[in-house]
Formats: C-alpha cells, structure tokens, sequence
C-alpha cells in the first residue's frame, strides 16, 4: 500500500471526485466510472451503470424477469426469461394472449406454437374470416375451414 501525506492524496483524488479528500483520506463527491485507491482509474467501457469503486466489478443487476437472474453484463439484457409469456431484452414484455399456451420467442415475440383459435399472423393477432355458419382455426399461424 503506498502511504501519501495528505496534500498528496488531496491531489490525487481532486481530479475524480468534486469535493477531495478529507484529512483522513476519505473520498467526498466521487464521479460515477471510477475506481481504485484513489478513484482515478476508468470503470471497465462495457460496465452499465459504472464499476464498483475497489475491486472495478460491474454494477449492473439483472431484471427479476431474467431466468435465474441471470443477464449480459455489457448491456443488462436477459438470457432467458422467467416465463414462456414474457419477451424482449429484460423479458419485460407480454406475449400476445392470442399465442398458443401464451408462449412467443424471447427477442420478438412472434408465438412459438401458433395461435389461438379464430386467430393467425406472427403475433397471432389478426382474426380469422368466418364465413356463413362454418367456423375457422388457425393451424400454423394460417386460417383454414375448420375439420380441414
């Protein structure tokens, strides 16, 4: 550990953090971005949100809806999600309710095991046309007659 009379840590730190150093050495007013002894070494680029201040360790936290809370640490998004009906980069979106089993693809939501009865497109919400008393379904995300 390298030992500094105060007006040297005073000097070093002055530069990252807006109030100094106290007489016992303590940063005040640090910017966000920069760790170690003194705060004057830049966070990791990848680092969301900034690096924690000794070990440079990266502060980002992964939404709750991140399957086992796990995600990216460059940019917070999640592996997987939680849920089948959820999607997007935080799984923080609903699939549409017209999907089969509410289930869609994690990156954009288009239903992974067709529609819902009476429904088709990618996201499963457009309606299928009834014509007369003969009923349509949705069998691969396409209208047919229904018993076809």
């Amino acid at each position: 550990m390298i030992m500094l009379n105060f007006s040297e840590s005073l000097n070093s730190c002055s530069v990252h953090c807006a109030n100094g150093c106290d007489s016992t050495g303590n940063f005040s007013g640090c910017l966000i971005g920069y760790y170690g002894e003194f705060r004057n070494e830049l966070c990791p680029s990848h680092c969301l949100g900034g690096c924690n201040r000794s070990t440079a360790g990266c502060n980002v936290s992964c939404s709750l809806d991140c399957k086992g809370q796990i995600c990216y640490q460059t940019t917070g998004a999640c592996i997987e999600c939680t849920a089948d009906n959820m999607f997007g980069e935080m799984c923080s979106e609903k699939c549409s309710h017209n999907c089969l089993h509410s289930a869609c693809m994690r990156d954009h939501g288009q239903c992974t095991h067709g529609c819902e009865l009476d429904n088709y497109g990618p996201n499963c919400d457009q309606m299928c046309p009834m014509t007369g008393a003969r009923r349509h379904s949705s069998f691969r995300n396409r209208c047919s007659v229904e018993g076809d």
